[in-house]
Parts: structure tokens; sequence; C-alpha cells
């Protein structure tokens, strides 16, 4: 009974926990450089299907010129990686 709680919950942690952890990690880091974001709630982690995405999203330093990120998408494979040896310590 208790496995399968334990389980459940790691699942749950798993399947939401990494987007919302990510902008608010995102907006401490940036808050502390001092830009100014419009759009960080737009950053999606999704770590079943190997997908983060982001944008659109407006930045502006001091009284520069904004810049803005459209869209972007990144895909990556488990597998690729762990083949690689990049999550491997040598």
């Amino acid at each position: 009974m208790w496995v399968a709680v334990v389980v459940a919950v790691v699942i749950t942690g798993i399947s939401f926990a990494p987007a919302p952890l990510a902008r608010l990690i995102l907006h401490y880091y940036v808050d502390d450089l001092g830009i100014d974001v419009e759009g960080e709630q737009t950053l999606d982690i999704n770590l079943w299907k190997g997908i983060i995405t982001f944008g659109p999203a407006n930045f502006r330093l001091g009284k520069s010129d904004p810049g803005q990120v459209t869209k972007l998408g990144l895909d990556f494979r488990y597998a690729v990686c762990l083949a690689n040896g990049r999550w491997s310590r040598r």
C-alpha cells in the first residue's frame, strides 16, 4: 500500500513539478541580473515527452531596447545522453 502511494507521489512530482520550479528559478535568476521579463510563465517542461518550450517572452535591461523570444523549443532524449556517457562519471 505505502509503496503505491510513494510511486504515485514520485510520478506526480516528475510530471508536474519541473515547469513551476524552472519558472521560479528563472524569475529569481533574471531578477538578480536586473532584467525585466514578460512571459516567463510560457516556460514549459515535459519530461515524459522530452520537450522544453519557451516563448513568447520579452526582455529588457534598464533603458535598453527590448529583446524578444518568439518561440524556443528543445527536444531531448534520455537514451542518447546515457549512450554517449553525458550523465556518467568518468
